[in-house]
C-alpha cells in the first residue's frame, strides 16, 4: 500500500508514519512538501508502485473484504482492458432524504449506465473511489494526464474521468464489475451537494467534449457507438431539460411533462431493483425532480465556470 500526504498541515503525516512502521514491507508512506493535487499525489504513487495492476481509493472509501480480488479479474482476463470500475453505494444512505436520493442515483449510475458502457468497453469514468489500473497503460498516457490543461487553466478536477478519457484515447477498454464493492461518504446538506455536483459536473462538460474532438478523429466509433451517442446525449439533455421547465413557466402542459418525467424514471427504478433488492430506489424518481427543479443551475453555472479547479468541498 502506498500512501501519500498531499502536503498536508494537519497530524496526517505522523499517522501515516505510525502505520508505515507498523506494517513494515506492506505500507510506503511519502509526502509532497507542499499540496500539489490529486493528480500529482497519483501520479507519485504510480511511479511508485512495482506491480502491474494498480488499485486506487478515495480517502473515505471502505472496500468491501473481496473488492480488490474482483476487481483486478478484468484486467487478468482481457489484455485490451487498461481500468475497471467498482460498484460504489453511498455508505451514510439512511442519514436524510438528500443522500437516500443520491444513493438511488448512484445505484442507477452503475447498475445501469456504466453496466451498459460496459458492454463496449468504453466506461467513461472509472471513478476515485475505487478503481483498478493497468500501470504499463498508466504509464503511457502519465505524463499528458498529469499536465492536461483546458482553455489554458490547469485540470485540477474530475481526475478521475480525465484518466479514464486519456486511457480511451490511446484505444484501451474501460469497463465495471459489479462485484468489486466499495461504499462512499454523500454531503448531507443542500449546499454540500451543490458544491459537490458542480465540481463533477465541470469535469464532465470538459471531458465530454474533449470527447466529441475524438470522435471527429481516430477514436473506435463502430465499437463505442454506445458511448458516443451517450456523450451527445449528456451534453444536449440540459438544454432540452430547460426547454421543458420553459414549459413549466408557461403552464403548458405541466401534467403531460411530470407525468411523462416519473414514468420513464420510475420503469429505469425498477429495471435496476435486482441491485440494490429494495424500493428505496424509487428515491430516484425523486431525485429525477430534484435534479430537474433544484439543480437545473448546475449546468449552465460549471458550463461558464468551467476553467474553475477549485476542489470546493475540501
Amino acid at each position: 500500500m502506498i500512501a501519500v500526504d498531499d502536503g498536508s498541515k494537519d497530524d496526517t503525516w505522523d499517522h501515516l508514519c505510525a502505520l508505515a512502521q507498523q506494517f513494515p514491507g506492506r505500507m510506503l508512506a511519502l509526502r509532497h512538501p507542499k499540496n500539489a493535487g490529486k493528480r500529482a499525489a497519483l501520479v507519485t504513487a504510480i511511479l511508485r508502485a512495482d506491480s502491474e495492476v494498480v488499485i486506487t481509493v478515495d480517502s473515505d472509501s471502505i472496500l468491501d473484504r473481496n473488492a480488490i480480488r474482483h476487481l483486478v479479474a478484468p484486467i487478468q482476463k482481457d489484455p485490451r482492458v487498461a481500468s475497471v470500475s467498482g460498484q460504489v453505494f453511498v455508505l451514510n444512505e439512511q442519514a436524510n432524504i438528500l443522500t437516500r436520493m443520491q444513493a438511488a442515483n448512484f445505484a442507477m449510475a452503475y447498475a445501469y449506465q456504466r453496466a451498459a458502457q460496459s458492454c463496449f468497453g468504453s466506461v467513461l469514468c472509472c471513478p476515485g473511489v475505487l478503481t483498478g489500473y493497468r500501470r504499463s497503460a498508466l504509464l503511457g498516457v502519465l505524463t499528458g494526464w498529469s499536465e492536461q490543461t483546458f482553455l489554458g487553466a490547469p485540470c485540477m478536477i474530475g481526475e478521475d474521468r480525465a484518466l479514464t478519457t486519456w486511457l480511451l484515447a490511446a484505444d484501451w477498454r474501460s469497463v465495471y464489475q459489479s462485484t468489486a464493492v466499495a461504499y462512499t461518504m454523500m454531503p448531507t446538506s443542500f449546499k454540500g451537494t451543490c458544491r459537490m455536483l458542480i465540481r463533477w459536473e465541470r469535469g464532465n462538460i470538459r471531458e465530454a467534449l474533449r470527447l466529441i474532438g475524438l470522435m471527429s478523429g481516430r477514436w473506435n466509433i463502430a465499437e463505442r457507438w454506445w458511448a458516443c451517442i451517450e456523450v451527445i446525449l449528456d451534453l444536449a439533455y440540459w438544454p432540452a431539460a430547460f426547454t421543458a421547465l420553459a414549459s413549466v413557466a408557461r403552464l403548458e402542459n405541466i401534467p403531460g411533462l411530470f407525468a411523462a418525467t416519473g414514468l420513464v424514471t420510475l420503469l429505469l427504478s425498477l429495471n435496476c431493483l435486482r441491485t440494490k433488492k429494495s424500493l428505496d430506489l424509487l428515491y430516484y424518481v425523486a431525485y429525477s425532480f430534484f435534479n430537474m427543479f433544484a439543480l437545473g443551475w448546475l449546468f449552465p453555472f460549471s458550463l461558464l465556470t468551467v476553467r474553475d479547479g477549485r476542489w470546493l468541498t475540501r
